[in-house]
């Protein structure tokens, strides 16, 4: 099953109308210019962005995906971290500075990628070959859950 079918599933029919001018998500041009999509006609429509914005050549496949008849890879390639306003929740697998929910380990060095800030750490060396690799099911389901608790933890400090 591909990945845009896994997408397509889960998701409600509507989920264009919700979305909209809600999610923005980052793309690569063939050219390698950045942008950033917030606006959805359809599911279909919302799957072919998602899809192209986790498409890595050779660990995605072969056959680049296509958005709006355009040709987009992973838009981390270009911008990691898209800021779209001061209420922007930034939000990375990666510990590093400027980020609202992320793991919380550090680093001796850091270093600014695709604009995103990352600790040079093993860590963070681990997550960066977990993200292009096949994980065992409870390998995934422990970075669902440390991702679920810094949520949480970072929506009640907001409260406060």
């Amino acid at each position: 099953m591909s990945l845009f079918q896994n997408v397509f599933q889960d998701l409600p029919s509507d989920i264009h109308i919700t979305v909209s001018d809600r999610l923005f998500i980052s793309l690569t041009s063939a050219k390698f210019h950045n942008s950033i999509v917030s606006k959805f006609e359809s599911k279909e429509h919302l799957c072919d962005a998602l899809t192209c914005s986790c498409f890595l050549p050779m660990f995605s496949g072969y056959e680049v995906p296509r958005f709006r008849n355009s040709r987009y890879l992973d838009g981390g390639l270009t911008n990691q971290m898209p800021v779209i306003d001061s209420d922007t929740v930034k939000i990375s697998p990666f510990s590093g500075k400027w980020k609202h929910i992320c793991p919380e380990d550090r680093g001796m060095a850091n270093i600014t990628m695709a604009q995103e800030n990352i600790f040079i750490n093993k860590q963070n060396l681990v997550r960066g070959i977990h993200a292009i690799k096949f994980l065992d099911s409870s390998r995934l389901s422990r970075y669902y859950k440390e991702g679920h608790d810094r949520t949480f933890r970072y929506i009640e400090e907001i409260k406060r």
